[in-house]
């Protein structure tokens, strides 16, 4: 790999926000051979996390977004996850429902979707076919 250094690899590690198919491509070297190359060096590697985890900032920050906009999915994600011991979201085996039937957890519709449809056409009209 002439020409490869573990900063040029780190540089392009960090601009391709640590997704490794991508920084192979970029240096035209097999991928498999790319993740041996990074994993015996320690800056490729501090490279890789730091650039994932500056991309899991870049999406909290959208999930926030989503959340102060009203997105109810991404604030039942955001408590079942990172609220969990708070009791939101389900432990890993739960079911939200009782399979004894004894209804003990409450059952939420997260979203309903309602098309207006004009009076009296419940259904498309089929095609009219003219004969010859």
């Amino acid at each position: 790999m002439h020409g490869v250094t573990p900063a040029k690899v780190a540089s392009v590690i960090r601009r391709e926000h640590g997704l490794m198919t991508n920084v192979s491509k970029h240096f035209g070297i097999p991928y498999t051979t790319m993740l041996r190359y990074v994993k015996h060096r320690p800056e490729c590697q501090e490279a890789v996390t730091s650039a994932r985890e500056a991309m899991g900032d870049v999406a909290e920050k959208k999930l926030f977004e989503l959340i102060r906009g009203g997105d109810v999915r991404c604030l039942l994600y955001y408590l079942s996850t990172v609220h969990r011991n708070r009791g939101y979201g389900l432990r890993p085996g739960e079911s939200p429902f009782d399979p004894d039937g004894g209804g003990k957890r409450p059952v939420f519709v997260d979203t309903v979707n309602i098309v207006a449809v004009p009076s009296g056409q419940f259904l498309p009209v089929p095609p009219k076919v003219i004969e010859q």
